[in-house]
């Protein structure tokens, strides 16, 4: 197996749990935007390996919003967002970028952050539980950006999805 297509398949997997904890009643947002951010981790670590890589790509959770610069110019992710090229440039310099940054950074890599798997220390020295934070703009319900965004991940999933 490639480390391409190897890369794709756990991003598959990472969303179709996801996709099962968006439609759980009950489930904490923390718990979505966990998978939600290890799928778009290893999405754009497929897309930005090779297709006949023999070493996995340089390892590190702050991918994702590097991948829309690639993904600004790949057609076929358009085509299957279902975008004009104008509307899709504006998706990605306005709305995605913002979004996946956010996203990738709710990787526990680094200082102690919002993040949504392990508990942290806020300015005042109190200790913040994911399952208490209600992580703003990552409203994976409610936010229409954020619904925008899913359907982005959602038509790169369906390419990736072709090689696997």
């Amino acid at each position: 197996m490639s480390w391409r297509r190897a890369y794709f398949r756990q991003a598959v997997a990472d969303f179709a749990v996801f996709q099962l904890l968006q439609t759980t009643d009950g489930i904490p947002l923390c718990q979505r935007l966990h998978y939600l951010q290890m799928t778009t981790e290893k999405l754009a670590e497929g897309f930005r390996t090779a297709l006949d890589a023999t070493e996995p790509h340089p390892y590190t959770h702050r991918v994702f919003r590097d991948f829309l610069e690639l993904a600004l110019g790949n057609r076929q992710i358009q085509a299957r967002f279902g975008k004009s090229r104008r509307a899709y440039r504006d998706f990605i310099r306005y709305t995605a970028k913002p979004l996946a940054e956010a996203i990738q950074n709710l990787s526990p890599e680094g200082d102690t952050h919002p993040n949504p798997e392990y508990p942290w220390s806020d300015t005042q020295g109190n200790v913040v539980s994911p399952l208490d934070y209600p992580f703003g703009e990552l409203d994976t319900r409610a936010n229409p950006k954020m619904l925008e965004m899913l359907a982005f991940v959602e038509a790169c999933l369906e390419i990736a999805q072709a090689e696997v």
